[in-house]
């Protein structure tokens, strides 16, 4: 018969199924959802067992879909519990490790798949994985919304690293959308309206750039990489140096003449 461990595997599974069906995947029809079949509730126990749990667990066990509803609610008020927390933390390593979850996970390819999981880190990183291999497939809109919510999420909170790659997807997706604007470069008429276009909107570059470095510094420093094993940092840098800085001085350098000659 199922054991105490048992169902805290199938909590915490219940849950990171629950998440990716509220996020819209067709998670019934998934490699993910088949391969992890005997670890979803429902289930059944011996009435020895049910006896030794507390009435909050022994509700959670049921054979409707709604049930599932209240496991969200459990696993989540364990996740934020102050008391708690880092219990749930190590258990829900253990647990990943031994249901291999992160292989499980691979299988999404889209980063909306995962925007409601907070189960496992694994998530987070596969999360992470896909915006900063794919940062320019989405809007704007889309990474601050995603960002957003996932600084507000239970592993941003627990390693303040994740929090910090966030922030640079974000400034690293401004500057994209920056460069993407002045894809044909800087040009202007005076000295006058280059330093009115810096200080309406050019600055940004800048600004972008230092939080998109300023994070990444303390990503590495934690012995982190994503951002430069997905070539992120190496083409940031390129854009702003050479790309960036260079075109805006040869713009300066133009406008000036054309202040000298007129």
């Amino acid at each position: 018969m199922p054991s105490l461990q048992d169902l805290i595997v199938k909590l915490l599974v219940t849950d990171c199924y629950q998440g990716l069906q509220t996020s819209g995947v067709a998670v019934a029809k998934s490699d993910f959802s088949s391969s992890l079949a005997s670890h979803l509730l429902p289930m059944t126990i011996d009435s020895k067992l049910r006896e030794k749990l507390p009435d909050s667990i022994t509700d959670l066990l049921g054979n409707a879909a709604a049930k599932r509803a209240t496991v969200v609610n459990f696993v989540s008020a364990w996740r934020e519990s102050r008391i708690l927390s880092s219990s749930y933390n190590a258990i829900a390593h253990d647990v990943a490790e031994n249901i291999e979850i992160k292989q499980k996970l691979s299988e999404f390819k889209q980063p909306q798949a995962l925007l409601n999981i907070e189960t496992f880190v694994e998530s987070e990183q596969q999360l992470i994985k896909l915006l900063a291999t794919e940062l320019t497939s989405f809007s704007a809109v889309e990474i601050n919304e995603w960002v957003s919510a996932r600084l507000r999420g239970h592993w941003c909170n627990e390693d303040t690293n994740y929090a910090c790659i966030y922030k640079a997807l974000k400034a690293a997706k401004e500057f994209y959308d920056l460069k993407d604007k002045y894809i044909d470069g800087f040009d202007f008429a005076s000295a006058k309206s280059l330093y009115e276009a810096y200080e309406k909107e050019l600055f940004k570059f800048d600004h972008a750039y230092r939080v998109f470095s300023e994070n990444s510094i303390v990503i590495s420093k934690n012995g982190s990489d994503i951002l430069k094993a997905t070539g992120l940092v190496e083409d940031i840098e390129r854009l702003y140096v050479d790309w960036y800085l260079h075109d805006l001085a040869n713009a300066c350098r133009v406008s000036l003449l054309m202040k000298k000659l007129c």
